[in-house]
């Protein structure tokens, strides 16, 4: 595991430790259950799940299968073929009223199905349980089946690169703004405290916005609960804290990236780290050359500070990134006694990241992208100028 995420390392704070500590406090679900697992996932976590425990380390803590929640939800329930030689059912959901529907359903299905057999049922509700879901879950008549399994996991901040962290909660701004939801900012507000436990008390918290205070005030409110004893006694590794509103700045979610990164997410969409190429979208390779995209493009890139080359790219501006392409071409035709597998990996990163510069070229060539350029411009310094007369 170290191994493979060395790049969460840094000099100044080191994100591989947050890593560590979310994936002991979700592998502990597993510890005390012996026999075969089955987990049933909701889609929407695998994804930020398996940045912290990929299927192997599942593996090792007796997992035998695993089923996707929604998949299932369509076409079937569980049968007596899926589960008869799993002693564990784990439900992996978010706290959602429709999936206790599901879910009971599957209950009721395996317990009449398997009479003498015991089978344990457990949900892990991620990020929180609710008083709703297992109200739900009582008027279903499948309460009592999970007996005392009912358990909550706190996904908070992920590491995704090594300057890089995100709660990956879409549905934060529409809940905090318009429905006004505060839920969100207290597991901002908490997931800010498992940073400090893990790398000291940050000294000075600065914020801008109403939600920025509401945020800093509830971490001040956590940390004058938390007993003196239970403070971390460590040199603090994060100096400032700086909480900024959406409402500051609504601008520029809606304007055009154009670092090298930024334009692979607004074309193709990254998430996760992962990125799958269109097959559209991707020109093709000559078919002598055995390293062409082709193949790439059938599977899901990940794209992190793991990849050496896409490090130093990803902040970039697109117009920059050519140099330093042409820099390592030159280097790996220099470099004669390099591991010839090692080469290959070198030369299908580079092939990869100069296939998606040609396309973002490609996307940004149309004459009316810059024809309606100086339209685009008075229209967003517009929009900016009302903002401010408003504002102030």
């Amino acid at each position: 595991m170290t191994t493979t995420s060395s790049y969460l390392s840094s000099d100044r704070v080191n994100l591989l430790d947050l890593k560590e500590w979310l994936r002991r406090e979700f592998l502990s679900f597993f510890e005390d259950c012996n026999g075969k697992k089955l987990i049933i996932w909701d889609k929407q976590l695998t994804q930020p799940l398996g940045l912290i425990a990929d299927y192997k380390v599942l593996k090792e803590r007796g997992v035998d299968k695993m089923m996707d929640l929604r998949e299932l939800k369509d076409t079937r329930v569980l049968k007596k073929k899926d589960v008869h030689d799993i002693s564990h059912i784990f439900f992996i959901v978010k706290p959602k009223l429709d999936l206790m529907d599901f879910i009971a359903e599957n209950v009721r299905s395996i317990e009449s199905e398997l009479k003498n057999e015991i089978k344990e049922f457990h949900i892990l509700f991620v990020p929180r349980k609710t008083h709703l879901c297992e109200k739900k879950l009582k008027e279903l008549g499948v309460y009592g089946s999970f007996k005392n399994n009912l358990k909550e996991f706190f996904l908070d901040l992920i590491p995704l690169d090594y300057d890089l962290l995100s709660m990956e909660s879409p549905e934060l701004f529409k809940d905090s703004f318009l429905y006004n939801d505060m839920t969100h900012l207290y597991h901002v507000a908490k997931s800010i405290m498992t940073m400090q436990s893990l790398y000291g008390i940050i000294p000075n918290v600065y914020g801008k916005g109403k939600y920025s205070k509401l945020v800093a005030e509830q971490i001040f409110r956590m940390r004058r609960e938390m007993a003196q004893n239970q403070e971390p006694q460590i040199i603090p590794k994060i100096d400032n804290l700086i909480l900024i509103d959406r409402t500051v700045d609504f601008i520029t979610p809606m304007m055009t990236q154009l670092t090298y990164e930024g334009l692979i997410d607004e074309n193709f969409g990254i998430k996760y780290t992962q990125l799958e190429i269109p097959q559209d979208r991707v020109k093709k390779q000559n078919q002598d050359d055995k390293l062409n995209v082709v193949e790439m493009k059938k599977s899901i890139v990940i794209l992190n500070s793991a990849d050496s080359l896409y490090g130093e790219i990803r902040d970039r501006n697109f117009n920059a990134i050519n140099p330093v392409l042409s820099r390592t071409a030159k280097e790996l035709q220099q470099a004669n006694e390099v591991n010839k597998k090692y080469l290959s990996f070198i030369l299908s990163n580079l092939r990869f990241h100069s296939s998606c510069k040609t396309v973002q070229i490609n996307i940004f060539k149309p004459p009316i992208f810059f024809k309606n350029k100086p339209d685009i411009s008075r229209w967003i310094l517009n929009i900016l100028s009302k903002i401010n007369s408003h504002l102030s």
